[in-house]
């Protein structure tokens, strides 16, 4: 498959036409995705490169994980680049989907649960998104009540959240760290209406911490430069899973 012309841009993430290989016909209901990643004010050019590449990695990595235990995802194929993918097309849930092993600070402003404190199951929230930037934490009756999704739907949803939670935890303890907490978004197959989860599972959507306090980020890019023997340890290990 070849990229066609840009289709649209959805938060940092370009969406981009799939082609077959002459380059002539347009796949339907495939698009191609370009890895976004957090970036800071005056970053290098390298470093964001960097983080894009190894954000790329782990996601398509989770996504054929995920696969394998029949929890269905938007990942198609390999993209065009290092950092891109072939995805479903998909027809998103307004919703992000928190999912906490950990207490976090919002969680203690929201209901005074203590920071830091482990939960025995995983903790999830419903995130509504407006599209004009407004984020409210909604319940599971008012998602429905809504219209969003509906009582299956909603059950499939934290199922599929138990799955990647393990999943994730799982792949990141191999890499020396602990999975906090992580955000998901879920959505329909254009061509199949089947339910899917379709957002990336990375540095950036993922709350992880090593035993020491420090994120991937800090541990892999402290020294400002992706060119250490921590960023090589860790773009090998994931390479080798």
């Amino acid at each position: 498959m070849k990229r066609g012309k840009q289709l649209y841009t959805e938060g940092e993430n370009t969406y981009f036409e799939a082609l077959r290989n002459n380059g002539k016909k347009i796949i339907r209901n495939i698009v191609e995705v370009e890895t976004c990643t957090t970036t800071n004010e005056g970053e290098r050019s390298d470093l964001i490169s960097a983080k894009k590449y190894i954000n790329s990695l782990i996601s398509t990595l989770l996504f054929k994980e995920l696969e394998k235990q029949d929890l269905s995802t938007y990942y198609f194929s390999q993209g065009t680049t290092s950092t891109s993918k072939f995805v479903k097309e998909v027809e998103m849930i307004p919703l992000e989907v928190m999912g906490y092993n950990v207490s976090s600070r919002s969680l203690w402003e929201r209901y005074g649960f203590k920071v830091g404190e482990k939960f025995d199951q995983l903790y999830c929230e419903l995130i509504f998104n407006d599209h004009k930037g407004h984020n409210q934490v909604i319940s599971d009756d008012l998602a429905q009540g809504i219209g969003l999704v509906d009582m299956i739907e909603l059950t499939t949803i934290y199922d599929d959240m138990e799955i990647i939670n393990v999943i994730a935890s799982r792949f990141f303890n191999k890499l020396g760290f602990t999975l906090l907490d992580f955000k998901a978004r879920f959505g329909f197959d254009c061509k199949t209406g089947k339910l899917l989860l379709a957002s990336e599972l990375n540095m950036d959507t993922c709350h992880l911490m090593d035993e020491n306090g420090k994120t991937p980020y800090e541990q892999i890019f402290e020294n400002g430069s992706s060119n250490n023997i921590y960023y090589e340890r860790m773009v090998r290990m994931i390479k080798e899973m």
